[in-house]
């Protein structure tokens, strides 16, 4: 994996993290963009797949 760079914005720290599960083999990876929603509990939420439950938390480790 290429070395990646600590994001500036949330948008760029969305995009990261998709990299970072992308790099773990999740699949279907999806950015949301909640930032026009007031009651929103974040700006951008990311939702990806993953194939069985090591690899779920081998993901949830690397984004950690």
């Amino acid at each position: 994996m290429p070395a990646l760079r600590k994001p500036r914005s949330s948008k760029g720290l969305a995009t990261f993290i998709a990299r970072v599960a992308q790099s773990k083999q999740a699949e279907d990876i999806l950015i949301l963009d909640l930032s026009k929603i007031d009651s929103a509990p974040s700006d951008f939420f990311m939702i990806c797949t993953c194939q069985s439950d090591t690899q779920v938390r081998a993901v949830a480790e690397a984004i950690d």
